[in-house]
């Protein structure tokens, strides 16, 4: 099983491959801690959001920026 990180990584990867839309991930998080409910739904509106970059834009680059607000 994939930690969170890793897990948009790889789901963003397979996503540039299969729609030819250049994707960027950055995080200086390395090792994001979340309880198994919290990273689903992370990780679902994270697919949602793709898809909807997918429905309502022509883009042509996607970047995922991963931080943590104080």
């Amino acid at each position: 099983m994939l930690g969170f990180v890793d897990a948009v990584k790889s789901h963003l990867k397979s996503f540039e491959e299969r729609h030819k839309i250049i994707c960027v991930f950055q995080s200086k998080i390395n090792n994001l801690q979340l309880d198994s409910e919290r990273s689903v739904a992370l990780f679902r509106i994270f697919q949602e959001s793709l898809t909807n970059i997918l429905k309502h834009t022509k883009a042509t680059k996607v970047l995922v920026k991963l931080e943590k607000l104080k």
